[in-house]
């Protein structure tokens, strides 16, 4: 059987070993690509010009803004400020629809507005086999400083410092799209500022770049990414060339990201990290760069020193600086179905219908969740609506009701694709509905030989379908 990575980072030494048989720097190119490299740098009228590209494929919310925000930071790194986005807009076929692809662009352009950059241009289409939407984008910038700063610029002695605190875009995307198994673990006021991380403080690390350079005495920066603060620290140990001792005590992790790992069993180390900025510079120069970040209203510390390439990334104690396989993020989806079903856990006969479902079901693309057990407000329903139907959650939070939801079920199913596309001949799907309705509105007369049968017919408002099909 062949060896297959895992979902996230391709790992650092396949990724060393592709860049060094493919990657063939032209003419100009200040600087190239390479492992903990952020952008490159190329030369244009006797200046130069950052280019960075990076997709967002961990989450489908605000995925508009998450992309340029991520890109904007790349380009920063490197010394430059962000000026022309180009994005290419992957819709899944499941669920593109106006409102998805509007509330995308909505979000490209408010978030370019932001970054001080252009939406210049790109790509988008409706692409099959894709669960959620995929958006990918490359980042012009303008620089700010005489040449681009690198890590290769850092040495033994230097101070490395990191801004704000870990893990903000991890923990947001936790506390948003596994809420319903944080609820209970996590306080709700913690569970809530979690949730609001990527508004306050963001992602975005612009700033504090900019700050750093004007402060002077920068040697390198880093934006960590997926991996975290621990890949982090090692893809700018290996570009600089050095090791890192690291005071694991003075490492900023937020109460948020610690009480969401606790819950979920996670390492804040190994959780995406953007929105914390690592800042390399001189000893001479820390104190002056931690002012000049403050009066931004941006908290920094200072987690550790670079040492000898020899010695390479340890913790203070002596102990060997983490290494984590793949994000912890990722590693966390990859337990987590798809979709999800919201269907009535009181009634014997959705049971049934479930636990149909579950033996069908052999490659986990369905969650069964009693509805009794969530909050509808999450998805903008009313406990009335899951009363009067089955919903569909899908990948990137569409809703899909009663014979629709049936529909798109029968679709994840070996074997059961032909029903799904039966149900999409003209007019089955009016026919459908009005069966599944009248099949809802007795369901419990339906579960015979249950307690249930004792119920009665148990009716919630109708709700209109136009809008699912």
């Amino acid at each position: 059987m062949k060896a297959r990575y895992p979902p996230g980072k391709l790992p650092a030494p396949a990724l060393r070993a592709l860049l060094g048989r493919y990657a063939r720097p032209g003419d100009g190119l200040w600087v190239g690509p390479g492992v903990g490299f952020d952008a490159a740098a190329v030369e244009s009228d006797g200046s130069w010009v950052a280019a960075a590209a990076d997709p967002v494929t961990f989450t489908a919310e605000s995925i508009g803004r998450h992309v340029v925000y991520v890109n904007a930071n790349d380009v920063a790194c490197l010394g430059a400020r962000p000026r022309w986005f180009l994005a290419t807009v992957l819709l899944p076929e499941d669920g593109a629809d106006p409102e998805l692809a509007e509330s995308i662009f909505r979000d490209l352009e408010a978030a370019c507005r932001e970054v001080g950059a252009g939406l210049c241009g790109g790509h988008t289409e409706i692409t099959p086999g894709l669960p959620r939407p995929i958006v990918s984008g490359a980042m012009l910038g303008s620089p700010v400083t005489g040449a681009p700063v690198t890590p290769r610029d850092i040495r033994p002695g230097d101070l490395l410092i990191a801004t704000k605190g870990i893990a903000i875009e991890g923990t947001a995307i936790l506390a948003r799209d596994f809420r319903d198994r944080l609820v209970g673990k996590v306080a709700p006021a913690v569970l809530e500022r979690a949730r609001d991380l990527l508004r306050d403080p963001g992602i975005l690390v612009v700033r504090d770049a900019l700050a750093a350079i004007e402060a002077g005495g920068v040697h390198g920066l880093h934006d960590p990414t997926e991996g975290g603060l621990a890949q982090g620290v090692h893809e700018m140990a290996e570009a600089a060339g050095v090791g890192f001792r690291i005071d694991g005590a003075a490492i900023p992790v937020l109460e948020e990201t610690r009480a969401v790992c606790r819950a979920l069993g996670l390492d804040p180390l190994g959780l995406i990290a953007s929105g914390t900025l690592l800042i390399a510079a001189a000893p001479e120069s820390a104190d002056g760069i931690l002012a000049a970040l403050q009066r931004e209203g941006l908290p920094a510390t200072v987690i550790g020193a670079a040492v000898p390439a020899a010695q390479g990334v340890t913790l203070g104690s002596g102990e060997a600086w983490p290494v984590f396989a793949r994000d912890e993020l990722a590693r966390l989806l990859e337990s987590k179905p798809p979709y999800r079903l919201l269907y009535d856990g009181d009634c014997a006969f959705c049971r049934g219908w479930a636990d149909w479902i579950e033996r069908r079901d052999p490659r986990d693309r369905i969650e069964l969740v009693p509805f009794q057990e969530v909050d509808a407000r999450e998805w903008g329903l009313r406990r009335a609506d899951l009363e009067s139907a089955m919903y569909l959650v899908g990948p990137n939070g569409q809703l899909w009701r009663g014979a629709v939801a049936a529909r798109d079920i029968l679709a994840q199913l070996p074997g059961w694709r032909w029903a799904s596309w039966a149900l999409r001949w003209p007019g089955a799907l009016p026919v459908a509905e009005r069966v599944y309705d009248w099949v809802a509105r007795r369901r419990h007369r339906l579960s015979c030989g249950s307690p249930y049968c004792r119920r009665g017919e148990k009716e919630g408002p109708r709700v209109r379908t136009e809008r699912d099909t």
